[in-house]
């Protein structure tokens, strides 16, 4: 067995201490939770000290934080759901049938910061008298989660061999149906990836 070299020691402390490092924010925070607001502030408390529940039992109760979560879920599996109905086959077809203006347009939109965009959209959702629902949101979350699919998907999309596709052609198949039966099965990893990202 080879002894281990200088170089490899500090190399392991040094990958130890930046992995404490990384985790000393997230043990603070879950140590401030279990604390009461006297005690986050009293440093003779910052290591030892009395555990409590009750900062979790105000935000579960009192708060209404589950409904909070669930709303928060919907908005974003909707906005998710609708953004990969439309992105996919928009990504299709601008993979396949080269839309570089197209592409252009979807790349610019993933430049333009939100934010940028709240007015505006304020300004339209109240002269539509859409505010106060979750429409607006989904609809808001869906203009940042379609241009990232249609990105996502794209570079995919361009990945696979279009004899897949031409084979299907040669059997019979309509370019629908080499899309559902072919491209789309093919395409799952992408779509799921694009998913998540798009989810979170």
């Amino acid at each position: 067995m080879r002894a281990a070299t200088p170089f490899k020691v500090f190399r392991f402390i040094a990958l130890v201490l930046v992995v404490l490092g990384l985790l000393a924010p997230l043990a603070w925070m879950v140590a401030a939770s279990l604390k009461t607001n006297v005690d986050i502030y009293d440093s003779s408390k910052a290591v030892v000290f009395d555990p409590t529940t009750e900062n979790y039992t105000k935000v579960l109760q009192q708060a209404n934080y589950i409904k909070f979560i669930v709303n928060s879920l919907w908005v974003a599996f909707a906005s998710t759901a609708l953004s990969l109905v439309l992105g996919v086959p928009a990504a299709y077809s601008m993979a396949r049938f080269s839309m570089k203006r197209s592409a252009l347009v979807v790349l610019m939109a993933r430049v333009i910061p939100g934010v940028s965009l709240l007015v505006p959209w304020y300004y339209v959702f109240s002269n539509l008298r859409m505010v106060g629902g979750f429409g607006v949101l989904i609809l808001s979350h869906m203009f940042v989660a379609l241009p990232l699919i249609v990105y996502i998907m794209m570079g995919y999309f361009e990945g696979l061999p279009d004899e897949l596709e031409e084979s299907g052609l040669v059997d019979g198949l309509t370019p629908i149906g080499a899309f559902r039966r072919i491209t789309l099965p093919l395409s799952t990893p992408g779509i799921a990836t694009a998913g998540i990202l798009s989810f979170i």
